[in-house]
């Protein structure tokens, strides 16, 4: 939940108590003569101002060909704002659910090697539209005045649920721990993916390479099939070892990004242009929050279709079937800070108000990164892929599905960018009592230097990490609806 909701009630509260005490207050302007009557307040909106409110909000707009061309007095003091937004953040740029680069890795037949794609191209696929809340609150005194905004758009939330999905990770050579642990490699190379096979569900590990053991089993009857562990690790025959799939049998990911921010700013009206316009420059300072979430849910891999794992046996020997459980989940969120410049023009014809406005945030962005996870952690301890537990349970000789037994993870990181964003706002008003108009817009933002939860992922085993890919650009899209009070 983002930190100014609690805020926005504030906002909320104090509009409803000020807003209608200094709804249409005239403003010390004469159009005709061109000629302005300062206040002699020099610290508003903080004390006394030099102008009476007539307290009729909901008065009737006197509108005619005579008197309505632009000329009315304008207004003075305390106005609100609200926009109910249907926005849209850019999906982030194309990254694939997992490594790039080649993976090859046995089929599911136990014997044959194939290369594994990734099965999503990207990771985030689509960018869909949620709601959201923008919140104004000033105060014209003069030419000059102050105006707070708050903006709080709810979560961009899209979700997708696919089977058989293939994910690459990057493997690490894991030879010189097995040999350390006093196997004898010969020459083979054992990655952090090699496992021993049991296609046939004997509960024994499967001969593929024609030796005289069968991996962890030698074959003392001389059947073909191994039948007895054995005792000395080198005799166990790494030449039966296969890489495992990381081929997951359902898998759901969730990207959820949110954004909100806070400005405040001081303005200064200008003399009207000739065809009775007003511009209007704001100058600031400005805070942005983008967070976002990219979490993955992945049952089977790793093997779990090769091997034949299981929980302890049951009283009658049985083995219970288990499915491997991974989940991974990174946050970024994006802190972006600075002074802000902007401007306002506008234009009334009639009850009608036309408004473009624009602004420039000169931004630094402060991510924090937060990854953690677990692959395959829900392995009971002491279970082997042959599904007898307690046998070879050397932390080097276990092979992919047992090596990540309770293997979670958590990594933080932090990086800072500069982070220009700009945003424009085009309106339409239209009045429909004294004070109180309804209105209709556009709102556009670009900001570059932001990092994006999915594209943050390493895809490295065993316990992943945080790449640094954290620049990309970001554009939100708004179409607003609304109320003005005294704007």
């Amino acid at each position: 939940m983002t930190i100014f909701r609690p805020f926005l009630r504030l906002v909320a509260l104090a509009a409803v108590v000020l807003v209608p005490m200094a709804a249409q207050a005239q403003y010390n302007y004469d159009r005709g003569g061109l000629s302005w009557t300062p206040s002699a307040n020099k610290f508003q909106p903080f004390g006394p101002v030099d102008f009476e409110h007539d307290y009729q909000p909901f008065g009737i707009v006197k509108v005619d060909d005579q008197d309505y061309d632009g000329k009315e007095a304008w207004t003075q003091g305390v106005f609100f704002s609200y926009a109910r937004a249907n926005w849209q953040l850019s999906r982030p740029e194309r990254h694939e659910l997992g490594d790039t680069s080649m993976a090859l890795v046995t089929s599911t037949d136990g014997l044959s090697v194939v290369q594994q794609m990734n099965g999503f191209k990207e990771s985030v696929r689509n960018a869909p539209f949620a709601w959201g809340n923008r919140y104004e609150l000033g105060y014209w005194d003069g030419s000059t005045g102050w105006i707070g905004g708050v903006l709080d758009y709810d979560d961009q939330l899209q979700q997708t649920v696919d089977t058989q999905v293939a994910v690459n990770f990057i493997n690490p050579d894991v030879t010189d721990l097995y040999a350390a642990a006093g196997f004898n490699t010969n020459g083979i190379r054992v990655t952090m993916l090699h496992m021993f096979v049991d296609r046939d569900g004997d509960g024994f590990d499967d001969d593929l390479n024609g030796g005289t053991g069968a991996g962890r089993f030698a074959d003392t009857d001389m059947d073909g099939v191994g039948d007895t562990p054995v005792s000395n690790v080198a005799d166990v025959d790494l030449g039966d070892m296969v890489i495992a799939p990381t081929k997951f049998t359902h898998l759901t990911t969730r990207n959820n990004a949110n954004t909100s921010g806070v400005e405040l700013m001081k303005m200064y009206r200008f003399r009207p242009l000739h065809n009775a316009s007003i511009f209007e420059l704001f100058a600031g300072a400005r805070y942005m929050e983008m967070n976002e979430d990219f979490i993955v849910n992945a049952q089977g891999g790793f093997g779990n279709d090769l091997a034949q794992l299981g929980s302890a046996p049951n009283n009658n020997g049985v083995i219970t079937p288990l499915t491997i459980q991974s989940f991974w989940n990174s946050r970024i969120d994006n802190n972006i800070v600075g002074p802000q410049i902007g401007g306002r023009w506008y234009s009334r014809r009639g009850k009608w108000l036309f408004a473009a406005e624009g602004r420039f945030l000169a931004g630094f962005n402060f991510q924090n990164v937060h990854q953690r996870g677990q692959l395959a952690g829900n392995i009971p301890s002491g279970v082997q892929n042959q599904g007898q537990p307690g046998q070879l349970n050397q932390a080097p000789v276990q092979n992919a599905v047992n090596a990540f037994n309770n293997t979670n993870f958590e990594h933080y990181e932090r990086f800072e960018e500069w982070a220009p964003l700009g945003e424009l706002r085009l309106e339409t008003s239209y009045q429909l009592t004294k004070a109180v108009a309804f209105k209709v817009g556009f709102t556009g933002m670009y900001a570059d230097g932001i990092g994006r939860a999915s594209s943050l992922i390493l895809y490295q085993l065993p316990t992943l990490g945080i790449a640094g890919d954290n620049r990309e650009d970001m554009f939100i899209t708004s179409f607003n609806f609304g109320v003005e009070v005294n704007r």
